[in-house]
């Protein structure tokens, strides 16, 4: 029941370059696997044996990474992910890379995490890939999230979505300068900001 090359894991995954069968032959020959009783005394004989096992020695290439993204009514961003902070700072990473796409300031994004009532798909927090996995995963949300912002500012002011961009704001309630966000048109504030995201 060795794995070999073709073979498919119980994960569903394809091997290939596979030398697990190779690898207990040549154990066999150098433990001379042959000669597998030894009388030790009169009592007490010693045998041979060979056990393997499958381990992922680097990270797999074909698990996933998932991320929700919300834009609320007050301009406030919720990022949903699984992938767990156990204290190396992943929290912190992944609001800044949400908060670059947005341009906004990271105190308006909260990130909730490993909830599985809500939280999407993670593979695992291992392997050093949350900042490059997840983080990818939370970079395509929001500029999914962006780009449809911009197409609802499309739609809006008639204006194409290439014509437009979504730029950060102080905080105010003046024209153009309401909630987390500002569709520029023309290079200057629209008042479709507010109905994008409120007062900040």
């Amino acid at each position: 029941n060795a794995l070999k090359n073709g073979g498919t894991t119980v994960t569903g995954q394809v091997l290939k370059n596979v030398g697990f069968v190779e690898c207990l032959d040549k154990t066999a020959k150098d433990i001379e696997w042959d000669k597998r009783v030894k009388k030790v005394s009169a009592t007490k004989y010693r045998g041979k044996g060979i056990a393997g096992m499958y381990k992922a020695p680097s990270m797999p290439n074909n698990v996933g990474s998932s991320a929700i993204v919300k834009i609320n009514e007050d301009g406030t961003v919720n990022l949903l992910v699984t992938a767990m902070d156990l204290g190396q700072g992943s929290d912190t990473a992944l609001t800044q890379i949400a908060a670059e796409v947005l341009t906004i300031p990271i105190s308006q994004i909260s990130i909730i995490t490993g909830d599985t009532d809500c939280t999407p798909y993670e593979w695992q927090t291992v392997a050093s890939r949350t900042i490059y996995c997840c983080g990818n995963s939370i970079k395509r949300a929001v500029e999914d999230a962006k780009n449809q912002m911009l197409k609802l500012a499309s739609l809006k002011v008639g204006i194409p979505e290439s014509d437009l961009d979504l730029i950060g704001v102080k905080e105010g309630c003046g024209a153009g300068e309401c909630g987390a966000c500002t569709v520029l048109v023309d290079n200057k504030p629209d008042i479709f900001s507010h109905l994008m995201g409120g007062p900040a």
